[in-house]
């Protein structure tokens, strides 16, 4: 044999080798499916169903003190097509069969915003039909719907028809939604892949949370499943999370948002924070917390200009250890006064705001100097005195300094545990070395370390008569129509010092604000009520930074009104590095008494007098724009005549004036038209756009003026719209 017949003999038994292993494979394939076939089935069956698989509970919701809601979990829906299923309405050539779906596809066009889409969506869906594996039968119609848009689509043609003619498959989960995103916030918390990380969402997530279901369901492929009923096999309902009420008023929250935004803007200011505590109770009404997005050392000294787009609730600063600074001077008057070491007449020499305490020692000094000696304990403290204080410490506890830092302690100053609080917390305290030095600071608000809102507990005991009360937020837990349990009120410590101690450090604080020579004098001389308070001036310091860049934190805590008080409040504001603006009569001041007017105004005012006043003050000029159940709130709570007939707390209206009361107008929304936002507050206008799915940039404060979006255009979803604010 040459070997041209070897190659051709070889290849030729190649290829009949490789024909019969073909025959083999077909024949095994064949054997398999005609014989094997539902063995197969079987296993496939078996592996494509999955048992115990967890059901998300709903998310129990958060609200406010007047039950409007600050945090809720909201269906939503992943829109599947079994196109085994629904290619029978495509092979039919009935004409109703065809009219119903084009229906479908017309008025699902619509419910999108785009009605001429109608016709490529069809296109699509027939092309899905025509699947010719098993695992691409299933047609992705929609992600995440809106539990509002599931209700409108499940009555549309065909959708309407259910599961097992449609083929219409719902995926259900939950998104977490903030109705009022700027309001709160940082209380509330927030949750990520469903883990809450902060906030209320976190220090009640037991609750809140609920228990997760279990199902059984069977694989359908591209990601896509659905529950089915095995027999013997039992599913486990999910159990929703329950409800918890806070004591946040949704009024007074934005009232001390508002108010500190417009100081962080005016000043420039870095941060800063706002709470508003009910005397008698401690019930938190507002916790407002604003710094910048960028809190770098670049960040802080730029002189950039900043605006409100700038700051945002992304850190809790009122429970944030630092120096109080000069709102400490209160807690030095009372261990003096009530351990008798001082009276208020008792005589202290002010140096001319100098003292050399110590040879080769930095000498102390007030804020300016002054020709002022010897004064009085009680004008010390109006004048916010530092030399004086610092004296007045020395004489009380110089020769057992321990013996203070312990009574510190004992009010949660200065020590690592945690604000008696519902929101988990903690910073590290600034470790020093308590010497001399160090001691006699501390008289001031240096060298110890105190949280906003545990400075806030101890001003409000001395406003409650001693009694101090323990700051908490959440009022009570609820499932449906179920109470589960009421916080009440309670008593961390009944007696803080005697009545005679308390009604003296009440006088002190009277005259800071009403006094001559008090700090907060000027601030406060036109009030058309009493406040009591005291200012806070101190070195801030910011990693990265040091004293000498001149960063310095202004204060104010106090309570209203003075002779009858009502609600305690505080206002810290950390300011830019070398303010022109730094003392806490200057910057934090003006700020607790515009949040203190708006709120007496409303909370605290007789209704007869507040009626009357506004009557006189807005008749025939008054107008609001937003949504009618915030305007109800607030007619009902001065007193004065609201009509709004037939209309819902949550419709938009226009209210005006007429002869004799404020009557509400319904403003009709269509879901996209461009409606007027001329007049309407920031948080509405807000909430407003981004349910109409537009994404907002503002500039300016106050309402809205102007908006780029014109009055009735047609809108889309993502589009941008700027808004004006005056």
């Amino acid at each position: 044999m040459n070997f041209k017949d070897d190659i051709s003999f070889r290849a030729s038994v190649l290829f009949i080798l490789v024909l019969i292993f073909c025959f083999a494979i077909l024949g095994k394939a064949t054997y398999e499916q005609k014989v094997r076939g539902d063995l197969w089935k079987r296993v496939f069956a078996k592996f494509s169903i999955k048992k115990n698989v967890p059901i998300e509970a709903m998310r129990g919701t958060i609200y406010s003190d007047d039950n409007k809601i600050l945090a809720a979990s909201m269906p939503i829906y992943n829109v599947i097509v079994d196109m085994s299923v629904a290619k029978g309405y495509i092979k039919f050539d009935n004409s109703e069969m065809t009219k119903k779906l084009d229906s479908f596809f017309m008025e699902y066009s619509k419910l999108n915003g785009d009605y001429s889409a109608w016709t490529k969506l069809k296109k699509d869906f027939i092309e899905a039909s025509k699947y010719k594996d098993a695992s691409d039968k299933f047609f992705e119609l929609e992600q995440n719907m809106s539990y509002e848009k599931y209700v409108m689509f499940k009555q549309l043609p065909y959708a309407s028809l259910g599961k097992n003619k449609s083929g219409i498959i719902f995926k259900k989960a939950f998104k977490r939604i903030k109705p009022l995103p700027q309001i709160a916030s940082i209380i509330i918390g927030k949750l990520k892949d469903n883990n809450a990380t902060r906030g209320l969402e976190y220090g009640f997530d037991s609750v809140l949370r609920g228990v997760t279901g279990k199902q059984t369901i069977k694989l359908l492929g591209n990601n896509a499943s659905m529950p089915i009923d095995i027999d013997g096999d039992v599913d486990l309902a999910p159990q929703n999370g329950s409800d918890i009420h806070t004591n946040i008023n949704i009024l007074m929250q934005e009232i001390a948002r508002e108010e500190l935004m417009k100081m962080l803007v005016k000043n420039q200011s870095l941060n800063g924070c706002a709470i508003v505590m009910e005397t008698s109770t401690g019930k938190i009404k507002a916790m407002a917390n604003l710094g910048l997005l960028r809190m770098d050392s670049t960040a802080i000294m730029s002189t950039q200009t900043r605006s409100e787009k700038d700051y945002d609730e992304y850190f809790n600063y009122s429970l944030m250890k630092n120096e109080p600074g000069s709102t400490m001077k209160l807690v030095t008057l009372l261990n003096l006064i009530e351990d008798g070491k001082i009276n208020l007449n008792t005589p202290v020499d002010l140096e001319n705001g100098k003292w050399f305490y110590a040879a080769n020692a930095k000498p102390i000094e007030d804020a300016k100097p002054h020709p002022i000696r010897t004064t009085t304990v009680i004008d010390a403290f109006a004048r916010s005195s530092n030399v004086g204080m610092a004296k007045l410490l020395n004489m009380g506890y110089a020769s057992n300094r321990n013996l203070y830092l312990k009574k510190l302690n004992s009010l949660n100053i200065n020590t690592n545990s945690a604000d008696d609080f519902d929101l988990v917390w903690s910073n590290a305290t600034r470790r020093i070395k308590w010497d001399f030095s160090t001691f006699l600071y501390a008289a001031f608000g240096y060298s110890i370390t105190n949280s906003p809102l545990n400075t806030l507990r101890i001003y409000n005991a001395i406003a409650n008569n001693g009694v101090m009360m323990k700051p908490y937020l959440v009022n009570q837990i609820s499932n449906e129509s179920n109470t589960i349990k009421v916080f009440q009120p309670e008593v961390v410590n009944s007696k803080l010092c005697s009545k005679s101690t308390c009604d003296a450090l009440k006088k002190c604080l009277f005259n800071v604000c009403n006094v001559e020579g008090g700090t907060a004098r000027n601030v406060f001389a036109d009030n058309k009520f009493l406040v009591a308070g005291k200012t806070g001036t101190s070195l801030y310091q910011v990693e990265g930074l040091n004293y000498k860049n001149q960063i310095y934190q202004s204060s104010f805590v106090g309570y209203f009104p003075a002779n009858n008080p009502k609600y305690t409040c505080l206002v810290i504001v950390v300011n830019k590095a070398n303010s022109k603006l730094t003392h806490g009569g200057e910057v934090a001041a003006p700020v607790f008494k515009n949040i203190a007017n708006r709120i007496f105004s409303v909370f605290v005012q007789d209704s007869t007098a507040a009626k009357n006043q506004f009557v006189s003050s807005y008749k025939n000029k008054f107008y609001f724009k937003g949504f009618n159940g915030d305007a109800a709130y607030i007619m009902q709570k001065i007193g004065a005549g609201y009509q709004a007939n037939e209309i819902k707390f949550s419709d938009l209206v226009f209210a005006s004036t007429n002869i004799k009361n404020i009557v509400a107008t319904k403003q009709d929304i269509a879901p996209t038209i461009m409606p007027s936002l001329k007049g309407m507050n920031i948080k509405d206008a807000i909430y407003l756009c981004e349910t109409m799915g537009l994404k907002v940039n503002l500039s300016g404060s106050g309402k809205v003026n102007s908006q780029s979006v014109n009055e009735g255009s047609k809108i889309a979803f993502g589009q941008q719209i700027n808004l004006q604010l005056n």
